[in-house]
């Protein structure tokens, strides 16, 4: 997606291909970190959901079903594996977010 850096000899990836291998983990399987990472990345960015899907699907040459994503964000409220949060966010807030997102993929999986 984007040119990794080097720090002191390490690759590390772009923030975009960070929230792009995050997309992609939710809809193989979910976990509470990834969605909290994703939730936050997306809001400090403003990016959209569409459009780390769209990408995901091209990074990794995959179909992604919506009806599947639609299932994992759904499990937003189930999983338990939360990361040591630095700054409170109530579980509530990115839970609802997710479950806004899989209400969206209703119409692409209906088509």
């Amino acid at each position: 997606m984007e040119q990794s850096k080097t720090a002191d000899g390490i690759k590390i990836d772009s923030l975009l291909d960070i929230a792009v291998n995050k997309t992609f983990t939710i809809y193989q399987k979910p976990r509470g970190r990834d969605f909290i990472d994703l939730y936050l990345i997306i809001k400090e960015k403003e990016w959209s959901f569409t459009d780390l899907r769209k990408k995901a699907r091209s990074k990794f040459e995959t179909h992604m079903d919506p009806l599947q994503m639609a299932k994992q964000l759904l499990e937003a409220d189930i999983v338990v594996d939360y990361p040591r949060m630095l700054l409170p966010l109530e579980p509530k807030i990115w839970q609802d977010f997710w479950k806004q997102e899989a209400a969206k993929l209703k119409n692409e999986a209906l088509v």
